[in-house]
């Protein structure tokens, strides 16, 4: 069998070697290169929503006449002045009936955002200065990607919504390197109403925002939230925020007391449940 491989290889590299070589193909050169300069589409300078009917519409890709949203949101994280002016000319159009539902949309929108410095700025000085539709509309967003422990006491105002407060406590334990803010009631005020009117993912996140301060006063509180839950499901989510930290024994003893799920707990591995 060794004695074919040889021959069948060269012959192979020998018609290989010989096969012409195709010709390289012409350079083309244009005579000569013309620009057409397109004007911008009109609804880039469209104003943004003022009602909140019509803001769904927009978020939902329902209303061609205004930039796409993912573009606009984009230029106001990155602090481009004219997105932001836009902004806070239509905040201040919004009807006093439409400023809940509106302002709720504006904080789901800008929640996840990479903002930098330009709109932290802009930010900082909605959040210093009165009470506005616009303030509640990039609170959430300043909290998260702005507010250092210095900007408690902005945070902490009664015109901040209470989502704002925990994504504030939130992003602190999240990285435990950070300074840590001091522990403020206002806190608890917050987890208490998201726990209760917040979607469930939200509520979670509020409790176990809490349960991070690892404050008795905090535990306590918490407790007694639990002990007002009517839902059995949502009871045993915040419960498991009880579980943080997962060594103290204290706490485990308080969470089996308060799940109505025994037996999520016990599949839980790697916890003493005594």
């Amino acid at each position: 069998m060794k004695n074919f491989i040889v021959p069948i290889c060269l012959s192979a590299m020998l018609i290989a070697a010989c096969s012409p070589v195709p010709d390289s193909p012409a350079t083309v050169t244009a005579a000569s290169v013309t620009m057409d300069k397109a004007a911008v589409p009109a609804r880039y300078s469209a104003p943004l929503p003022t009602s909140a009917v019509a803001l769904r519409d927009w978020a939902e890709g329902k209303l061609p006449s205004v930039a796409p949203v993912q573009h606009v949101v984009d230029s106001i994280a990155s602090g481009q002045a004219v997105w932001l002016e836009r902004l806070r000319t239509a905040a201040t159009a919004v009807p006093a009936g439409d400023a809940k539902a509106w302002v709720e949309q504006w904080r789901r929108l800008l929640r996840y955002t990479a903002a930098n410095e330009k709109f932290c700025n802009m930010a900082r000085q909605t959040m210093t200065a009165p009470a506005s539709t616009l303030r509640l509309a990039v609170a959430d967003a300043f909290a998260e990607n702005c507010a250092v422990v210095a900007d408690l006491p902005l945070i902490v105002r009664v015109d901040t919504p209470d989502s704002a407060i925990i994504e504030f406590y939130s992003k602190h334990w999240d990285i435990r390197d950070r300074e840590q803010p001091p522990f403020n009631p206002r806190l608890i005020t917050a987890v208490r109403a998201v726990i209760f009117d917040g979607d469930k993912f939200d509520a979670r996140k509020a409790a176990f925002t809490a349960m991070e301060q690892r404050n008795p006063a905090v535990d306590a509180e918490m407790l007694k939230i639990h002990a007002e839950i009517k839902d059995p499901d949502r009871a045993d989510s915040i419960a498991m925020s009880f579980f943080i930290p997962a060594t103290q024994k204290p706490r485990l003893a308080r969470l089996r007391l308060a799940s109505t799920n025994h037996a999520m707990l016990c599949a839980t591995p790697n916890v003493d449940h005594r």
